[in-house]
């Protein structure tokens, strides 16, 4: 959308120029402010000039043409191109991170062949666990077991009465 200055902007909608200075330094008007040899100068688009100040003298918006300024858009001087320094950059930083996907995906892959190792190591504790209470089961219980014949100790021996 067309954009114009401070000036053309208060001889379009007949508006002094301090009111429209004022209302973008209160933020009610929104503007682009740009710096060009050292000045400060403000650019305002005609939607947001229309939407606060409705236009008088018989100009709508839609019909304004942009003005001949310096500021006034053109962009011609200005390349798609991208400086050597900025696509070296560009290009170093897209091959660490293609590094880093590959790294990241090396390491899931260990995360995941660890994980399968760990439950493979769980369900074989589980089957020892369940083998060695079979065979506590399998064994006979201590009072089970019969006693072994008199006991015979060298004390019992020595004070024994034997005729």
């Amino acid at each position: 959308m067309a954009k114009l200055s401070v000036s053309e902007a208060a001889k379009r909608f007949q508006v002094s120029r301090p009111t429209l200075q004022k209302a973008l330094k209160e933020g009610s008007i929104s503007g682009e402010r740009l710096s060009y040899k050292g000045t400060d100068t403000w650019q305002i688009d005609v939607s947001e000039l229309a939407r606060v100040y409705k236009p008088r003298g018989g100009h709508h918006p839609a019909k304004f043409t942009p003005s001949d300024d310096s500021f006034s858009g053109n962009l011609s001087g200005i390349s798609n191109v991208l400086p050597d320094d900025v696509a070296a950059k560009i290009e170093a930083l897209t091959k660490a991170l293609s590094e880093a996907q590959k790294q990241a995906a090396v390491a899931e892959a260990r995360a995941e062949e660890r994980r399968s190792q760990i439950e493979d190591m769980r369900k074989d504790i589980e089957v020892a666990r369940q083998e060695k209470a079979a065979l506590l089961a399998a064994l006979p219980k201590p009072e089970a077991i019969a006693p072994i014949g008199n006991k015979s100790g060298f004390f019992r021996f020595l004070f024994s009465r034997k005729t």
